[in-house]
């Protein structure tokens, strides 16, 4: 039996050198959120919002995402169960730049 077995070189965690931008975490503006965050969002990462559906994780997300890029930062959203359309149609009458 072939497992294509390839050698694997590892790395220990203290030998892990963390970049200082790391410790400057993005503050979203919404306390409780930040706390969430353990002091806000790690650059460059991602985060998942899951609730029930119609409690206005769409509507949040689109007025978390205005506020951020109003203060510089690069946004981008992706829906794993809506359309392009029907996000269009949630944010209908959000006033947004």
């Amino acid at each position: 039996m072939n497992l294509n077995y390839k050698e694997v070189d590892f790395t220990r965690i203290k030998d892990v050198e963390i970049p200082s931008e790391f410790y400057n975490r993005l503050m979203t503006g919404v306390d409780s959120l930040d706390n969430i965050f353990g002091g806000g969002i790690f650059p460059g990462s991602t985060a998942t919002l899951i609730s029930d559906p119609g409690v206005g994780k769409s509507i949040f997300s689109l007025q978390l995402a205005e506020y951020l890029t109003k203060k510089q930062y690069n946004v981008a959203y992706s829906s794993g169960e809506e359309d392009i359309a029907q996000i269009v149609a949630a944010w209908t009458g959000i006033p947004v730049n």
